[in-house]
C-alpha cells in the first residue's frame, strides 16, 4: 500500500530476505534461548537490505529466559553489543478462541509487550499437550508451549520438534542496561535527530 516506489521496493527486498530466516528455541528444563540460525548471507542481497531484515525479525538479538530465577536477558548481537535486561510480568489473557496446528489443539492468548513508551499488541497461540512454557523472543508464562507468535508484524511459526541434548549457556552480562532504558533512549534519539531536521 505504500506509495512512495523506493520505499516499497525496500519493503519487498526485505520481505523477501525475511522469507528465508529460520529461528531455534533451545530448552533445557528452566531455560530457553531464542535465535536466529547462522545461515549464509546471500551475494546478491545489499548488507543494508540484510540488516533491516534481521532488526525487522529480532535477529539480531539472542533471547534468553531462566524461569526459575525470573531472569529475562536480550543480548543484541551487531556492531555495538549490549546485555538487555527484560525485566516484565506479562499479564496473559487467554481467550476461547481456539484452533488445530498440525496434531496440536492450540489457543488464543494476548498481552502487550512495553517498548520504551510505546505498548505494542502480542498474539500467542499455546498448546498444552507440550510440556513447557517458552516461546519466541521470550515470551512465554502460558500454560502450554507457544507454537505461533504475532508480534510486530512479525508471525514466528512452529516448524518442527527435535528432541536433543540442550545445554543452554547464559549470556554473558556486558555492557547492561534495562529493555526499557534503552528503547527510551533511541526514542531520545531519534526525537533529536527529528529537531536538527534530518
Amino acid at each position: 500500500d505504500m506509495e512512495n516506489f523506493e520505499v516499497k521496493n525496500i519493503m519487498i527486498s526485505i520481505a523477501s530476505v525475511l522469507k528465508d530466516f529460520e529461528f531455534e528455541l533451545l530448552i533445557s528444563d528452566h531455560e530457553s534461548l531464542f535465535n536466529r540460525k547462522e545461515q549464509l548471507k546471500p551475494d546478491d542481497i545489499s548488507p543494508y537490505i540484510y540488516y533491516q531484515a534481521l532488526v525487522f525479525s529480532q535477529g539480531d538479538k539472542t533471547w534468553y529466559v531462566n524461569d526459575l530465577e525470573g531472569t529475562k536477558i536480550v543480548e543484541k548481537n551487531d556492531s555495538k553489543p549490549m546485555t538487555l535486561l527484560l525485566d516484565e510480568k506479562l499479564e496473559w489473557d487467554i481467550t476461547k478462541e481456539s484452533k488445530n496446528f498440525g496434531d496440536y489443539k492450540v489457543y488464543k492468548a494476548t498481552t502487550v509487550r512495553q517498548k520504551g513508551t510505546v505498548k505494542t499488541p502480542v498474539e500467542a497461540w499455546f498448546t498444552s499437550d507440550l510440556p513447557y512454557s517458552f516461546g519466541p523472543l521470550g515470551f512465554g508464562g502460558l500454560p502450554g508451549f507457544i507454537v505461533e507468535l504475532k508480534f510486530e508484524e512479525m508471525i514466528y511459526t512452529l516448524n518442527k520438534i527435535e528432541k536433543a541434548n540442550v545445554k543452554i549457556k547464559k549470556p554473558k552480562l556486558n555492557n547492561q542496561i534495562s529493555y526499557q532504558e534503552y528503547y527510551i533512549m533511541l526514542e531520545k534519539e531519534v526525537a533529536d535527530i527529528k529537531k536538527k531536521g534530518y
